[in-house]
Parts: C-alpha cells; structure tokens; sequence
C-alpha cells in the first residue's frame, strides 16, 4: 500500500507541523514596540554614568504574581527613577520578524523556514489626564519577504494580507503597564489570527518595558513575570531587565527570557486535540530608548523546545524567532 500511504502522509505532515507549532508560541510573545521611557533623577545621584554592565543571566528565585515586577537590584549610583512617557502623537513602527520551525517523530523529521515578515504598525499616542495614555497600534501594511520555505511563503502572504487593517488599542500607565487591551480584525482575517486573539493580547500587552517603582542605575535589574497561552495550555515567561547603560541621551536596557510550562498540559485546535508534554526555551534581547522618541530601537531573539502528543504521535519540535522593531521615519 505505497508505504503506508507514504507512511501516513508523513504522520499527516507531522501534526500539521506540530499544531502550527503551538500557533508559533503565542503569536511570538513579547515583540511588541517599547514605548519611550523618562527619568527622574534620584536626590543624590552624581553625574551620570555610561560604563557597561553585565546582563542578569537567571531571575530571582522568588515567585511572583503576573504582571508584578520585583527589584533584583538597583545598580551603581547614579540612579534614576524610570518612567514610560510615549511621546503623544502618531508615528510608524517597523517590526522585522523571522521564525524557523523543525518537528521530528518515528524517524520523520521536516522543517519549515518563515519568510522575514516587515510590518508597518501606525501608533497612536494620546493623554487621559489621569497620568495614564490611550495607545492606538493599527497595522498598515505587511511586506513578504521572497526568502523561506515555499509553502511557508504562500501561507504567509495570505495571512500578512488579511491582518493588514487589525487595529489594537490600551490604556498604558507610566511603569510601563498595559490594560483594556482590545483587538479589531479584519472581516476577512484567516481562522489562524482569529484562534489567536487572546495570545495576541498577551503579546500586545507587552509593548512597553515594565520598569519599577524604585530608581535604578547601571547595572540595576529586575524580574516580571507573564502567562502565555498556548492552545488552552499555559507556559509563564520569566523576564529579567539589566540596565547597560544610563545618561541624559537615554539608556539601553538588555533582557534574559526563561519559559516553561507545566507537564502534560491538554491542547486544542480547530478540533483536533492532544497534549503539551513539556515546553522550555530561552531568549534575549536587548533596547536602546532616547528621550522624546515614541518607539525604541529593539532586537530580540527566542529558541523553545516542545514534547506534544497529537493522534498517538509524539513530537519534537524546535521554535526559533528573531524580531526587530524600530521607528519608521
């Protein structure tokens, strides 16, 4: 029987490619634009300093609620109170994101490269008079790049058309936190964003560095905690900020990611169901903000590791994504 019906279709293209792999992890968490970021001096702060700083390479220990942020250190002095102040008008964002998705089982092993996405976001920035500012993300326009697998092509540019005209809006405090978070699509978007809204709110939710309450210097960090869901399962990415550098030009901030989830997690999609055996990966990146800009110079890079079982199947898979987002003007 042509073997096995070529063994299955491959495993039925080794689960749809893994579930889409895991709808590429949450609609890639965390590659959101930075939003601008002020400071107030502390009362005995020396002139500033630029010297370079290690990054924290692991959270603290300590276990902490969503959302919180818990101060690991606060740095050498000179130190500075941090606060998001988005500079209030309109300007474009170009967020650059490449992924590359590897799934083997029984042998079968396929791998599918994204074409680089670059999308055009137009965000809007307005005050409420209550310290707080109405944010306004709508994408413009999503260019295919002709790199990437060719199936993996033609489904990008049929999903980057429809999500073309989505529009996000949240109300953003100055210590960098996101809430009222709602998302309009298109008419015409594809069931792949729609099956991914909460993921994408979670996403969007982070599109400002949250910063502490205490002011910190070079060498300051501090940890913050985020659910992610992923096809009805939870994993929680663990983020630590370092300061690297602090003047009057402004700053640049490096993060580490951990995720992880719990085992054996039950998962669904579009019906079809299975299981979330294990998940852990690592990321890093890093953001240059200056004062008086809306959006901040970012880079960031992710590698997740993924145990499923999907119609008796166990899978492998790798996830690697990298993002870039930066002012468009």
């Amino acid at each position: 029987m042509a073997d096995d019906d070529t063994h299955s279709a491959r495993s039925r293209g080794l689960a749809a490619l893994a579930l889409g792999a895991l709808l590429l992890l949450g609609a890639c968490a965390s590659d959101g634009p930075q939003a601008t970021i002020t400071f107030r001096a502390d009362p005995v702060a020396s002139p500033p300093s630029t010297s370079s700083a290690p990054v924290a390479d692991r959270p603290s220990p300590a276990l902490l609620a969503a959302g919180e942020i818990q101060v690991v250190s606060l740095g050498d002095k000179p130190r500075r109170e941090l606060r998001v102040t988005p500079q209030i008008g309109t300007q474009r964002v170009e967020i650059t994101t490449t992924s590359r998705i590897t799934v083997s089982s029984a042998g079968v092993r396929e791998a599918a490269t994204s074409p680089t996405l670059t999308q055009t976001v137009e965000v809007s920035v307005a005050e409420r008079g209550d310290g707080r500012f109405d944010v306004r993300q709508e994408v413009v326009d999503v260019e295919v790049g002709s790199d990437g697998s060719p199936g993996s092509r033609a489904t990008a540019a049929s999903t980057a058309e429809a999500m073309v005209g989505m529009v996000t809006t949240g109300v953003l405090d100055d210590r960098g936190q996101m809430t009222d978070l709602d998302i309009d699509l298109p008419d015409d978007a594809p069931q792949l964003v729609t099956m991914v809204l909460d993921q994408m709110k979670t996403t969007l939710g982070q599109m400002a560095t949250p910063v502490p309450e205490a002011a910190i210097g070079v060498g300051g960090s501090w940890t913050t905690t985020q659910p992610i869901d992923l096809l009805g399962a939870t994993a929680t990415t663990t983020t630590t900020f370092t300061v690297a550098s602090l003047d009057e030009s402004g700053y640049t901030v490096r993060s580490v990611i951990r995720m992880a989830s719990l085992p054996d997690q039950a998962i669904s999609v579009s019906g079809q169901t299975g299981t979330l055996v294990a998940l852990s990966g690592s990321g890093s990146g890093v953001a240059t903000v200056r004062p008086g800009q809306l959006v901040a110079d970012t880079r960031g890079r992710s590698r997740t590791r993924q145990t499923l079982e999907v119609d008796g199947q166990t899978l492998e898979q790798e996830v690697r994504t990298t993002v870039r987002a930066r002012p468009a003007d």
